[in-house]
């Protein structure tokens, strides 16, 4: 069993601003428990805590390193089972991220939402504080020992996760039935662990802000052109066969440079917001729809499925909702299908570009409503439907 001193002592060097930090804290909390674990020959609760920072630093997402944190606890304190919940205000209460172990269907598994006013580790939340209940010092009619007959569990403790000054969730460890008590020495364990869990978190939330931040359009909010290029690979990145159906849009706001020069920037930057807002509601039906502003009047939409039949409808009805936006408003756009013999997404991009062109040319007076489709033995040509 590990010395509760000494896990107390290395409880306590972790400061919430070292937690905050997340490298400098993380980094000396791991070397600490690394030269722990060295001293110690057996598989003991400081060496299965110690892999925890190997764990965190090959996870992507924060169910999976809530997953793998839970696991390296349960066999750092021979539990049951070990999970992680956060708190859920539009539910008001508490939603399983992660659970691992041999209790874990009690709880129902991952995103079952569990009441403030009912389920026993919610007190953390509501409180801040420790929570720790066992078998032996309960009377089977108190709210814990119905709870504890009803998961056929033995002991539980649980104890709060505050991440970044604000009470995020709880982390909570269960022994079952018949088997031992978690102590003092446990909860010293489980601190260690949720600081861990709350330092991962907090760094997990601001690189996916700042992934968030750098896949957008500031002005408009949609994907740019990078979310463009990710998503034109993908699509090519399957058969030929699987992807004829997918095609892209080129848009084109009318005038722009009119605006800007005559009333200012801000007003140019009120038409591309409005033309973002009709790019999104005429594809607000459309599944696999990505809408994405590539440059300073050009919009790309991207059509996953159903670009042969609904690319030309699409981008008509964007163009009746920019209209209706406000005087004097429209958007020339092309469409492309990535019909058999189209090759790569530049091949694709160049063929709507190209029909976007003839679109504008139409509002000068030639056909309207064009298509231009690439590949095949025919090579490139335009269809124009009347």
């Amino acid at each position: 069993m590990l010395d509760p001193d000494l896990v107390a002592a290395l409880t306590d060097s972790l400061t919430p601003d070292a937690v905050a930090a997340f490298d400098p804290g993380l980094d000396t909390t791991l070397a600490r428990l690394e030269a722990l674990a060295m001293a110690q020959a057996d598989e003991s609760p400081i060496a299965a805590l110690t892999s925890i920072g190997v764990a965190i630093h090959a996870a992507d997402r924060i169910d999976e390193i809530a997953s793998l944190i839970a696991g390296h606890v349960r066999r750092a304190l021979h539990a049951g089972t070990v999970g992680v919940m956060s708190f859920d205000p539009t539910e008001k209460g508490l939603r399983v991220v992660a659970e691992v172990g041999d209790l874990a269907a009690a709880t129902a598994g991952p995103d079952t939402v569990h009441r403030l006013t009912f389920f026993p580790p919610t007190s953390v939340v509501r409180t801040g504080t420790v929570h720790a209940f066992a078998r032996s010092a309960l009377a089977p009619s108190t709210v814990e020992g119905r709870f504890l007959d009803l998961i056929c569990a033995e002991s539980e403790l649980g104890v709060p996760l505050d991440v970044d000054g604000r009470r995020w969730g709880v982390l909570w460890a269960r022994t079952a039935q018949g088997g031992r008590e978690l102590g003092t020495a446990d909860l010293a364990t489980m601190r260690l662990a949720a600081a861990q869990i709350t330092a991962s978190i907090s760094q997990a939330t601001r690189v996916a802000d700042l992934e968030a931040l750098a896949l957008r359009d500031p002005l408009t909010g949609l994907g740019n052109r990078r979310v463009l290029e990710t998503t034109l690979r993908r699509i090519f990145g399957r058969p030929s066969v699987a992807r004829q159906d997918c095609a892209v849009i080129i848009c084109d706001v009318d005038g722009l440079k009119v605006v800007n020069d005559t009333e200012g920037h801000a007003a140019g930057d009120a038409v591309l917001a409005d033309a973002a807002s009709a790019l999104r509601h005429a594809v607000s039906d459309v599944p696999g729809a990505t809408v994405c502003r590539i440059g300073g009047d050009e919009f790309c939409v991207v059509l996953d499925g159903g670009g042969m039949l609904l690319g030309q409808p699409v981008a008509s009805r964007a163009q009746q909702l920019f209209a209706r936006s406000g005087p004097n408003r429209s958007m020339s756009c092309g469409v492309a299908v990535a019909i058999l013999g189209v090759n790569t997404p530049g091949e694709l991009l160049r063929a709507a570009d190209d029909a976007q062109y003839l679109e504008k040319r139409s509002r000068r007076g030639a056909a309207d409503g064009e298509l231009l489709e690439i590949g095949g033995r025919g090579g490139r040509r335009a269809r124009r439907d009347h």
